[in-house]
């Protein structure tokens, strides 16, 4: 069991993700926007950040920026729908540069999730 930190905005996907990741076992800390979970992160240590990045005020990025600085062994999952605002590989450059382990476009299936939760958790390929 892994504690991990989900962070969206949108109620709804927060409470899906972390839904989905509790029901996989997961101990889930939930952060309804970017500077909650900046708070978290000072406060909890995680082994996993499950972050949207379009938010208002602080944005995803700033949460991975900030996730890697505190947490350095942390393992980042981005669910996103940037693909949407921004090209494809100018968005997986970002993520690249920032560390983000696992790029996940929403919408998403619960089992796509689960899968890349637990390959990361278990060292597997990010």
């Amino acid at each position: 069991m892994a504690r991990i930190l989900v962070v969206d905005d949108d109620i709804t996907s927060l409470e899906l993700a972390s839904l989905v990741c509790e029901q996989d076992g997961h101990d889930v800390i939930r952060a309804e926007d970017g500077r909650v979970a900046m708070r978290d992160l000072r406060i909890h240590e995680v082994d996993l950040v499950l972050t949207d990045i379009m938010m208002p005020d602080v944005d995803g990025f700033s949460v991975v920026q900030l996730a890697r600085q505190v947490q350095p062994g942390v393992k980042v999952i981005v669910v996103s729908a940037i693909g949407d605002r921004v090209p494809q590989d100018m968005a997986s450059m970002a993520f690249d540069k920032l560390g983000v382990d696992r790029v996940i476009t929403k919408p998403y299936r619960p089992h796509m999730l689960i899968k890349a939760i637990r390959e990361l958790l278990s060292g597997g390929p990010g």
